[in-house]
């Protein structure tokens, strides 16, 4: 036998793995992994920015929740106020409006006695 005919057993399985239909599929299944690795790693990038950037909006929120709830307060305390004031003139009518039309003396209109 002559050994210069003799192929390395490395290529033999390497020509034997390129010619199957397997490899193409192989190959593509590595291809789209690679890219959806890539993606995903675009997107874990992203939402850290997107979380870095949430961490430090909590504190201008709060304040803005505050000043709001201050403002709601206010408007509440204006509305019970007015409510009270508006109860309270009508109390003081009622007492004089009764004495009027109850307790006052009724004027006669025709002829006296």
């Amino acid at each position: 036998m002559d050994s210069s005919k003799l192929v390395p057993v490395q290529q033999v399985v390497v020509v034997a793995i390129k010619n199957r239909p397997e490899q193409d599929v192989l190959r593509t299944a590595i291809s789209r992994t690679e890219e959806e690795s890539c993606a995903t790693m675009y997107r874990w990038r992203q939402a850290e920015n997107v979380f870095s950037d949430l961490q430090e909006q909590p504190e201008p929120m709060g304040e803005e929740y505050r000043e709001e709830r201050g403002r709601r307060i206010e408007a509440i305390g204006r509305m019970e106020r007015r409510a009270m004031e508006k109860e309270l003139n009508t109390a003081a009518v009622l007492p004089s409006l009764y004495d009027f039309l109850f307790l006052s003396p009724l004027t006669s209109t025709g002829s006296s006695e």
